[in-house]
């Protein structure tokens, strides 16, 4: 009988793979004391000596290939915020709404986390926002062997934050396997020059899509059974699946069933197609903006839709849901009415000033 032991759910949403090198773009000086590279450098977790995979990209590399771990945004990049005293000792953590604070007797509070009121983060080298890229390097393709990217740079956190959620977008949410360029730019502001990370695809829209059917088209072969190594049976256990997963795994490849002819037939119909998307990106950028503006958190917008639409993402909407729910976001509320109109079960009628 097999059956998943209590606790590997949890495990499983909360992927830890195995670091075995870190990417950087700074080190320690002769003196001991650290400064910044204009370019990667790939070291050991545990010496922090040069690792042999570094000579397949250069001595200096300003870009490095990479593939990611998981369709999950949250699992390839982790966000938080992190207070720590003295050298490593960590005090705070949160996520900009919740925080849990670390006492010296080793007990935890929890508490809210608001950076623009918090006394730490106004410190210098108080609290500072933290972001981990977990990555496999496109020369050493170890499976879940992961290259960890660490990061304390609000720009840098933005650039992959926003990196990650537009070739989401336009591969419908595969990530897994997607080969990209982890990419270092210098920027000038009022303080100097600073460098800033993101990634890219090295390709253009046409190509992304295309790859990502075939990574969806592969998956569809290995979880139907169709795919076969060796000719023998493929036996994979008894591997459960959360609902969402299984949506994406099981995904029928469009074009799987088409003969040529029916491909050609379809390209008129395609082009349609095709034009209808483009409106539909423009108007979930429009969306994106007004979030942006009112400040909403991701977490209000999931409830909203969830409450309106019973989805999850403004991608999962049709276009008329789009323009209904742009219009909901641009009406003003207090933050009472909000609040209540975020929650599913409150009976409390809206203000007038909010009618």
């Amino acid at each position: 009988m097999s059956k998943l032991i209590n606790g590997i759910k949890d495990i499983n949403r909360n992927p830890t793979e195995l670091e075995v090198g870190q990417i950087r773009i700074g080190k320690k000086n002769s003196q001991g004391y650290p400064t910044k590279l204009d370019h990667f450098i790939i070291v050991d977790p545990e010496n922090q000596k040069q690792l042999p995979v570094q000579s397949n990209y250069g001595k200096k590399p300003k870009r490095i290939s990479v593939f990611l771990l998981h369709d999950d945004i949250n699992s390839n990049f982790l966000n938080y915020y992190a207070y720590y005293q003295g050298y490593n000792k960590l005090r705070c953590r949160g996520d900009g709404e919740q925080s849990v604070w670390r006492k010296d007797n080793g007990s935890t509070k929890e508490g809210k986390c608001s950076p623009s009121n918090c006394k730490y983060y106004q410190q210098k080298n108080g609290c500072k926002i933290n972001g981990i890229l977990k990555v496999g390097l496109t020369e050493d393709p170890r499976l879940y062997a992961a290259y960890f990217f660490r990061t304390t740079s609000y720009y840098t956190v933005k650039r992959i934050r926003d990196s990650l959620g537009y070739i989401s977008r336009l591969t419908g949410g595969i990530l897994a396997g997607l080969e990209l360029d982890l990419c270092i730019k210098e920027e000038k502001n009022d303080n100097g020059n600073m460098y800033i990370v993101h990634l890219e695809y090295p390709g253009d829209i046409k190509q992304l899509q295309n790859e990502a059917m075939q990574l969806n088209s592969s998956r569809s072969k290995l979880t139907s059974g169709s795919y076969n190594a060796n000719k023998e049976e493929l036996d994979i256990g008894n591997i459960e699946l959360d609902n969402d997963c299984k949506s994406k795994l099981t995904k029928e490849d469009p074009e799987a069933n088409k003969s040529d002819d029916d491909i050609i037939d379809n390209q008129s119909s395609r082009a349609q197609n095709n034009k209808s998307v483009g409106k539909k990106k423009s108007l979930i950028k429009k969306i994106d903006q007004v979030i942006e503006k009112r400040g909403l958190s991701d977490k209000e917008v999931k409830t909203m839709l969830v409450n309106i639409f019973s989805k999850t993402d403004t991608e999962y909407l049709a276009y008329n849901q789009l323009v209904s729910f742009l219009a909901v976001l641009k009406k003003e509320r207090c933050p009472k009415c909000l609040k209540d109109f975020l929650d599913k079960d409150s009976d409390r009628e809206i203000c007038k000033r909010c009618q």
